[in-house]
């Protein structure tokens, strides 16, 4: 839906009321969400946030935010294909997993072979990470009182947050016709590594190829969803594993 012209995205997250050991099931819609927070905005033809909104939403609020999703040209989540959206199922009077959504996770997944934790990302890229963690979010709902609900309130925004600003860079650091992230697989580490053209900005590289016979071989493989450039600097970061 576009809004003077602008293209609508919302960028949320959801908490829920228990662990899957509680309900002795796999289900996320099994667990109850406690609360979800969104950021709701307007992006011009140049990607760039003309206005935005966050709002927590309680059960008692949950009929309110449906038009947020409805109307998105994009719905961006961290993990939302595996969890909040058949979580979000479970409360949403159609099929939520039919609107527009866009997982950074699933495409970390599919470019890198596996999951790699929001906060780790985070913390590299934007220098800061998540405040509290999923068991502090059920304690907090678990507790009720007014300071909990707080602090509840407060960690899923500020995971909404760190999101947008994951998602962000990426949009602002990919380059020519690539899709949104490149990233580069080590032979030799499990860990991720950044290439200049793509995803993330790059400092100090170790080492450089451009590719094929003339590739060091700890630069090995380029996975990824935009045409190689070449060359390539690569380097590790730590602390990056799931």
């Amino acid at each position: 839906m576009l809004v003077n012209g602008n293209r609508i995205e919302v960028i949320f997250d959801i908490e829920t009321k228990k662990f899957f050991d509680d309900i002795n099931a796999r289900d996320p819609a099994a667990l109850g969400i406690s609360i979800v927070s969104a950021y709701r905005r307007e992006i011009d033809g140049n990607l760039s946030e003309v206005k935005g909104e966050m709002k927590s939403f309680w059960e008692s609020d949950f009929e309110s935010m449906w038009n947020w999703f409805e109307e998105a040209d994009r719905i961006i989540g961290f993990n939302s294909l595996g969890f909040d959206n058949p979580a979000m199922n479970g409360i949403y009077k159609g099929d939520f997993t039919k609107l527009k959504h866009f997982d950074i996770l699933k495409v970390v997944k599919d470019v890198f072979g596996h999951r790699i934790k929001l906060d780790s990302i985070a913390r590299e890229v934007l220098g800061t990470g998540k405040i509290a963690g999923g068991a502090d979010a059920v304690m907090w709902w678990a507790k009720g009182d007014p300071e909990s609900l707080a602090n509840l309130k407060k960690y899923c925004e500020m995971d909404v947050e760190v999101t947008k600003g994951v998602y962000d860079f990426g949009m602002k650091n990919k380059k020519g016709r690539s899709r949104w992230i490149f990233l580069i697989h080590t032979k030799n580490h499990q860990s991720l590594w950044m290439s200049k053209w793509g995803f993330f900005d790059i400092k100090n590289p170790p080492c450089e190829g451009r590719g094929g016979d003339s590739e060091p071989r700890d630069c090995l493989t380029i996975r990824g969803y935009s045409n190689y450039p070449g060359p390539v600097w690569t380097r590790s970061l730590s602390g990056m594993q799931s």
